[in-house]
């Protein structure tokens, strides 16, 4: 089924292009896949490094883990607390 087929049109606007509002994906399941199949190249490209915090046998070091997420919440907690501040309380 063509992607068209999932966007939702107001009556008697313009063709794309000439339109005021975009085009709205109206299926909330087909939003976020289409915008996920949409990015999957540059999503592909992203190298994740996870081996500094595994331990050699492949578990998690969960010590490492949390004690680098705290020190990269207090170098930035600034917007993470404007955006909400109940997190801070779980830091101090």
């Amino acid at each position: 089924m063509p992607v068209a087929s999932f966007m939702q049109r107001g009556r008697g606007e313009p063709e794309c292009g000439q339109r005021e509002k975009p085009l709205r994906i109206s299926n909330a399941i087909y939003r976020e896949i289409i915008l996920r199949e949409l990015t999957w190249t540059t999503q592909s490209g992203l190298i994740q490094q996870s081996a500094w915090y595994m331990n050699p046998d492949n578990s998690i070091n969960m010590e490492k883990l949390l004690s680098d997420f705290r020190q990269f919440f207090r170098e930035n907690a600034d917007s993470w607390v404007t955006a909400a501040p109940y997190i801070a309380l779980c830091w101090n």
